[in-house]
């Protein structure tokens, strides 16, 4: 099993034993990361372990989303609080223009765009 099967059964254990040999910061045909993968599920468990590992939080995806991007407009609070702790670049923009506040705001994520601002 990889990293990404892992992380889109959200099966923490599988994933612990595979994300040792750097491929946690791999991307698949999408540009997705196995973080921003657990993001869009919504699993806060594999998304605080992910966090835990030496991981780039600003890497982007094939529409110049970061992480941050991506749980700002799917409007998990607690997620975003988590990944804030890990200092993420607030200021990157989307290919369409977007920043992470941009995304909570157009979602209507009023809670998390203050947490972003």
């Amino acid at each position: 099993m990889n990293v990404f099967d892992a992380v889109k059964r959200k099966d923490l254990t599988s994933l612990k034993e595979c994300s040792s040999d750097g491929t946690i910061n791999s991307q698949d045909k999408n540009g997705m990361t196995p973080l921003m993968i657990a993001i869009d599920n919504n699993d806060f468990e594999l998304v605080k372990y992910i966090l835990g590992l030496k991981i780039n939080l600003n890497v982007i995806d094939k529409h110049g989303q970061t992480a941050i991007m991506i749980a700002a407009g799917r409007g998990n609070t607690s997620i975003v609080k988590e990944i804030l702790r890990y200092k993420p670049n607030l200021k990157m923009k989307s290919k369409s223009g977007g920043t992470a506040y941009d995304f909570a705001v157009e979602n209507g994520h009023k809670e998390i765009a203050k947490q972003l601002s």
